[in-house]
This record gives structure tokens, sequence and C-alpha cells, in this order.
């Protein structure tokens, strides 16, 4: 852990966690929990959760997201995204773990555009097998006030959270943990598992992340400043609907499918052309190609759309359920999991530290 952090936190990675774990994602439109137990090799998903958050309050959806995992007396992990956030992938002399934290401690403003007064940093090794004895490093940033603010939160409904991250971070641990075990299974593992650079894009209410990975490790990471809300506010602004109307059309466009489609036509085509920047710039500083898009997030249900991004970006794209790689506790129904899967990522990530 670099000094930066409060004395409670072992950074975007936690150094341990214990048998059974709770992930929780506390978004601007909802709360989502993953309950989850570790069984020697495996993970058997204990409960989730997904609760709106109504008036803006996340204090009350915490507390019932919690009350719902029957995990009331347990800290959870959880984590935090968007403006004020960072991650960089940087190439540095190889050196132990400990070694790294502290020249990392001393020399963080070089990675970060914000006062080092301000952030609370930290780093973890990915590869040590690069050339000229460098290794591969992750190195994260959070301002201050949003790791604060994220702990008077969850304090102040009496947790003690040990334990603050990154989505990104969270994301990339699910095919860190799960991917070799897709591998086992050729008969059911997607096609995405089979290939050497996966991108992942996670569409949040507000602000969207794109992870890149490829052999079990996050390789780019980026925000794109384009969410959920932004597909709802067009359908307001092109079917003339209110907001509440609107978002409930996109949650639900049944046969006005074609028109939801065409009036979200501008956000996709800006999300697409978001996409094109990236895997570009990856493909070239990389030298790997990108053949698989994964989408996760509340709106990645929208039918078509996947379809609309891989058409714009000749590859293929699919929608991410990454649960079938775990063993359901005995209350988990499939068809229930199955369909809220999309809004789960990061409460996942989180849980699989168990």
């Amino acid at each position: 852990m670099s000094g930066f952090f409060p004395k409670a936190f072992k950074g975007v990675i936690p150094e341990r966690a214990g048998a059974v774990t709770v992930g929780l994602d506390i978004g601007t439109f909802a709360c989502k929990g993953v309950k989850m137990k570790k069984s020697g090799s495996g993970y058997t998903l204990l409960s989730w959760s997904v609760v709106p958050v109504e008036g803006g309050d996340q204090k009350k959806a915490l507390k019932q997201t919690l009350r719902n995992l029957s995990a009331e007396a347990m800290d959870p992990l959880t984590a935090v995204s968007g403006k004020g956030t960072l991650i960089r992938y940087i190439e540095l002399p190889r050196m132990p773990l400990g070694d790294l934290k502290k020249c990392f401690a001393i020399e963080a403003d070089k990675y970060f555009p914000f006062p080092l007064d301000q952030i609370y940093t930290d780093c973890h090794i990915l590869d040590t097998t690069l050339k000229d004895n460098k290794m591969l490093v992750l190195v994260a940033a959070a301002k201050k006030e949003i790791i604060d603010d994220r702990v008077a939160l969850l304090t102040g409904l009496g947790y003690h959270p040990d334990f603050i991250s990154l989505n990104a971070v969270a994301i990339s641990n699910i095919m860190n943990v799960l991917n070799p075990k897709m591998l086992e299974n050729p008969e059911k593992a997607s096609d995405a598992s089979k290939h050497a650079a996966v991108a992942i894009l996670d569409i949040g209410e507000v602000v969207s992340n794109l992870t890149i990975m490829a052999q079990g490790m996050p390789l780019f990471t980026r925000d794109v400043f384009i969410g959920g809300r932004d597909f709802t506010k067009a359908l307001t602004n092109s079917m003339s609907l209110r907001y509440e109307e609107a978002e409930n059309l996109k949650k639900n466009p049944e046969d006005q499918l074609v028109k939801v489609l065409d009036a979200c036509e501008s956000v996709v085509i800006n999300l697409v052309s978001e996409l094109r920047v990236s895997f570009d710039y990856f493909m070239t500083e990389k030298n790997v190609g990108i053949t698989y898009l994964l989408l996760t997030g509340g709106t990645s249900k929208l039918e078509g759309m996947d379809d609309i991004i891989s058409k714009n970006l000749d590859i293929k794209v699919s929608r991410w359920n990454p649960f079938p790689w775990l063993t359901p506790g005995e209350t988990v129904k499939a068809e229930d999991l199955e369909s809220n899967a999309a809004f789960l990522a990061v409460a996942l990530g989180l849980s699989l530290y168990a």
C-alpha cells in the first residue's frame, strides 16, 4: 500500500480477503451487490441484489442491498470510477513489490495530472517478464474527496471499508479469475475467452469504462463519458417523452425497438467513434488486434445495440454474462440472475477477491 492511502486501506487490489466476501457497486442509478464464497478452487454465488437509487438516496439503496444479501454485518468491498480517477500502465525496472511501493510513493506525481496532496495512489505489478529487466506496473489514483465521500457513506452506516478499488480493476478481476475456468470448459466457453485481446465496455449511467485485456492482464483502461443517461436523453428529445417515460421505454422497447434504436443512433455512433480511437491506439502501441468486444452495464441490454457496434467496428460483439462459471447457491434463480447479469459486473469482480 502506498503511503498516501488512509491506513485502513489496502489499495486497488486487496492483500487478503475472507472466505465470504461482499462486492458492492454503488452507482447513481442503482446499488448492486454480490455475495460470494470461495470453495477450494471454485466460487459459490450465495446471493445478489440490484436496488434502484430513488430520489438520489444512495444510503437507502445501500442499506436495502446489504439487507437483500443478508450481509448487514459484513464490511463490503467497493470501488469508484469516473472523473477524478485514473489508471496508467507503465514499464519500470524490475524490483520486489515492497520496493516498488516505496519508490512509487515518492514519484507518483510523475504519472498523474493531479496535485499529489489531493490524491490517494496505489500500484500493482502485472508482468515481470518484460525485456531489459523491466516489469509492467498498473498505477492508480483517485482524488481524496471521492474516496473520502465513499468512506463517509459507508462509515455513516456502521461499516468499516478496508479496501476501495476502481471499477476497471474490479472488472479485470473477473477475466483474471474466471477466464482460466472458461478455457478449461471449451464446450461452454464464449468465443471471447479464446482471443488474445478482448475489450470490455461497462456502460454506466453517466460514464462508461473501457478495459482491454490480453493474457489475463489489463493493458489499457479509459473512461468514456457517454452512458445510459445519454441514451435516455436522446429518447426524450426525439420522441417528446418525459425522462421517466424515456427511461422505461429504453428498458422495455418491445414493438417500438426500431424507433428507440433510431432515436439513439447518434449516441451509439459517438460511442463507436470513441471505441475506434481507443482500439486504434491500443493496436498501434501493442501490435495486438482486438477482435472481440464484451458489453456489460444496464444499457448493454438494449436489443440490437451490439449488432450496430459490431457492424461499425467490424468485430464480434456480445453481451457479457460470466455467471455460468460460478456455482449458484440454493436461493439463486438462474433466470432472474441472467436477466440482471449486465448490472452486476463491478460487484462480481469485487466479490471474486474471496
